[in-house]
């Protein structure tokens, strides 16, 4: 059992070593999209808000 837990610990470590620096790689090269993304959900947020409130 302890065996097993050790593995597991030991992928998870491995996984976020590797993925994370591939993943912040990947969000550096995509922020523009990203931004423009979040700025189009928070313009039709606040109007359907808007629109809730009238």
């Amino acid at each position: 059992m302890e065996k097993l837990i050790a593995a597991v610990v030991l992928l998870l470590g491995v996984f976020l070593v590797i993925i994370i620096p591939l993943a912040a790689w990947r969000i550096s090269q995509d922020l523009p999209k990203i931004i423009n993304r979040l700025n189009t959900i928070s313009v039709l947020m606040s109007s359907l808000i808007k629109t809730l409130n009238k």
